[in-house]
């Protein structure tokens, strides 16, 4: 028998500085209510212990974030998040909801399978 592990929650994912103050604010607006995670390349100083820093390539930590977490917001560019999650789509079923949010706090796109997510 196989046990099904159930997806955490939210993962935010910032690849600029700009971008981690926006997951920060993002994370601060959950408070408790949900569970949330920011992973930020290990580039940037790594202070905040409650942000987890990875060394891999984006597109390597993407795809565990992608098959682990049932909703991402991703704080970098549309045309990138597409090449990126491109690879590992599958059904409105499966795959998580992704947002996308623009660096400079101006866009938000709902970009997979949010009206999905909330409806479930």
């Amino acid at each position: 028998m196989t046990m099904k592990l159930n997806k955490r929650e939210l993962a935010i994912v910032a690849i600029t500085k700009n971008g981690i103050e926006i997951a920060k604010k993002l994370k601060n607006e959950f408070g408790v209510a949900a569970t949330v995670d920011v992973f930020v390349p290990s580039k940037f100083p790594n202070t905040d212990l409650s942000i987890t820093y990875f060394q891999e390539p984006v597109a390597q930590k993407i795809s565990y974030i992608f098959s682990n977490y049932s909703s991402l917001f991703l704080i970098f560019s549309l045309g990138a998040v597409i090449r990126l999650v491109s690879p590992y789509l599958k059904d409105k079923k499966t795959d998580p909801a992704i947002v996308v949010f623009d660096d400079s706090e101006n866009f938000v796109i709902s970009t997979l399978s949010v009206n999905w997510v909330v409806a479930k």
